[in-house]
């Protein structure tokens, strides 16, 4: 792959290679040295060096990674070699001297405290990110700003300022990642990012759950077609926290505390500091979402006229009773009142989720599961006894299982009058998305079942 970079005069020629496994491995500018990366087999970065005409490799930067590929020690080069340990995600050592302690809200790092006895640095250091979670401010204990950054919107940093009276400056930046400077890339988890560029260095790492849609629609989403784009070309309202998929609906607001739920909610509301801010959760918040990743304009919600109420007839009124002990005729007994004529139903607003996904009985799971995704629908992760949940942003589920076919729908969780009491629980649907009387029989309930290995068409493939 063959790249122009803008220079002070003119355009140059940046060469990028990749090996076998779509890894980015070479990077070389004309007439000046190159730059070699190193991957292991699990196609996680190792190295990075600076290779000369004339000279032997220059190593930039050094990981190594425990058994559950957690990168564990950095070494790398700025002014000398430093090493960074990391103990886990709230506890880092360097240089086997300084530790620091992180401390996160959720996701967010908030502040960082360092060992007292390194008396260059504040002992504590709190983190003012932006919308995106990008560290743009950062003050010590007495307020005191010590660190203020701006960013490109591909994450290249366009201002870093540092007092001059901190030794070092904090690496977590763009999106709250750490930044490596002696090579300039971020590291995300599952994948290295070159923000210079804007993209990743290696393909997804789920790159097989494309075909079935699982991710954010797969293949069935063209945006996803970039095995290196970054957060579907979307930075400025995007993220990818771990370098799988991005994710709108994590974009990060400084200092907010986000609580989750054991149940899905239709309204989330999270008080800071006095504040509260109100999230939308459900189909008009999916279509924000698609909006935002895919650049559709969303459809305004629609409404309906409300029918004028029906006047009904008003029956005769009865004639008085005959007066007591009296005789004579009787009047005729009045006609009755005609039946009060029915206001018509207001048309009702399609179904999203399970009550409005197709029956999905008699498909194969690759029939199933694209229904599934094109309906809106993400699936977690198969359990061992072959389980999968498929949730939709209205808070639906559809739990199938792949070896035998079966398939449970739970509707969308409706709310009281206060908001937080679900009173739905567990409300199942049939196949057509109707609610199940709760009353009725397990053993009873109407079956919603994949083709399976015995009637031809077996569900694991």
């Amino acid at each position: 792959m063959d790249e122009f970079v803008p220079a002070e005069t003119q355009p140059r020629l940046r060469e990028l290679s990749y090996d076998a496994n779509g890894n980015h491995k070479q990077w070389k500018y004309r007439n000046s040295p190159q730059r070699t990366l190193s991957w292991d087999e699990d196609n996680r970065l190792v190295s990075v060096s600076l290779v000369s005409v004339s000279e032997n490799g220059q190593e930039l930067s050094r990981a190594l990674y425990d058994g559950a590929g957690e990168r564990r020690v950095h070494l790398h080069r700025v002014a000398g070699e430093e090493e960074t340990a990391y103990v886990d995600q709230h506890l880092v050592v360097r240089n086997g001297v300084v530790a620091t302690k992180h401390l996160f809200a959720g996701a967010t790092r908030i502040a960082s405290k360092i060992d007292a006895d390194w008396f260059q640095e504040p002992p504590v250091l709190y983190y003012h990110p932006d919308q995106l979670g990008s560290t743009q401010y950062v003050t010590d204990q007495d307020q005191q700003l010590s660190q203020h950054v701006e960013y490109l919107p591909s994450g290249e940093l366009w201002a870093d300022q540092t007092d001059s009276r901190f030794q070092n400056r904090q690496p977590y930046l763009f999106t709250g990642k750490e930044l490596d400077l002696s090579t300039g890339l971020y590291y995300h988890g599952a994948r290295s990012y070159e923000p210079r560029l804007g993209v990743w260095l290696s393909p997804d790492p789920v790159l097989a759950q494309y075909m079935a849609g699982r991710i954010n629609g797969g293949v069935y989403r063209p945006i996803t077609l970039g095995l290196y784009t970054y957060a579907s070309n979307n930075p400025v309202v995007l993220v990818d926290l771990n370098g799988q998929f991005d994710d709108a609906t994590r974009k990060f607001i400084a200092t907010v505390l986000v609580v989750a739920a054991a149940e899905p909610t239709p309204v989330g509301e999270v008080v800071v500091a006095g504040m509260v801010v109100v999230g939308s959760i459900g189909y008009a918040g999916y279509l924000i979402f698609d909006a935002a990743a895919n650049g559709n304009t969303p459809k305004p919600p629609e409404s309906f006229p409300i029918p004028e109420d029906t006047p009904q007839d008003v029956a005769a009124p009865s004639p008085p009773p005959p007066a007591a002990g009296g005789g004579g005729a009787k009047d005729p007994p009045a006609p009755p009142a005609p039946p009060a004529a029915e206001s018509p139903e207001p048309p009702r607003k399609p179904a999203t989720g399970a009550a409005g996904l197709r029956d999905l009985s008699n498909m194969t799971r690759s029939e199933a599961e694209r229904a599934l995704a094109e309906a809106g629908f993400d699936g977690k992760k198969v359990s061992d006894g072959g389980w999968q949940t498929w949730r939709h942003p209205d808070g639906s589920k559809v739990d199938v299982n792949w070896k035998t076919g079966r398939m449970v729908r739970t509707a969308a969780p409706e709310r009281g009058p206060d908001g937080r009491a679900r009173i739905n629980k567990g409300q199942r649907l049939d196949a057509s998305g109707k609610p199940i009387p709760r009353d009725l029989p397990h053993e009873q309930h109407p079956t919603e079942t994949l083709k399976t290995k015995y009637n031809g068409e077996g569900c694991k493939t």
